[in-house]
């Protein structure tokens, strides 16, 4: 059997199910069939769940990771003067001062230490650069790369 629709949304939504209590039908019904497809031996579950992508292809977390990371450095982007490839060289130097600032004894979250904080890490690129830090997300440090992903294209 095949899953209702997209199995990233679906395993999203099947997140919220958990934490609700309350199991929607087609979340159900795509668990069903993963399920019944696995115990007939049709593959690995991950691949019956529709989770494990073709070889060469990202796989759907991947890609969802991605799609946040990217979005993460489009806002950091936001409300910037210049081109996009302005841009793109302004956050490859945030991103190495932020490097820099995590590596320092500096607490870049004290109010008394911002004038420590390098001009390229300004309105809220410091905030999105140190979301993605946390989240150990890859952060591109090559100007194109950035460029691609401020212009709407994938890395």
């Amino acid at each position: 059997m095949k899953p209702p629709t997209d199995a990233l949304e679906l395993l999203q939504r099947l997140r919220v199910a958990v934490m609700t209590r309350q199991l929607p039908d087609s979340v159900a019904l795509w668990l069903q069939c993963a399920v019944d497809d696995y115990m007939t031996g049709a593959g690995t579950l991950d691949h019956c769940l529709g989770l494990k992508s073709a070889p060469g292809k990202q796989s759907p977390p991947n890609r969802a990771r991605l799609e946040n990371r990217d979005e993460l450095i489009r806002r950091a982007a936001r409300n910037m003067d210049g081109s996009t490839w302005q841009q793109a060289g302004v956050l490859v130097q945030a991103v190495q001062d932020l490097e820099d600032l995590q590596a320092s004894a500096v607490n870049w979250r004290d109010p008394r230490n911002r004038a420590l904080i390098p001009k390229s890490l300004g309105g809220s690129r410091l905030k999105y650069l140190a979301e993605m830090h946390r989240c150990q997300m890859d952060i591109p440090r090559s100007r194109a790369q950035l460029y691609r992903i401020l212009s709407g294209g994938r890395d």
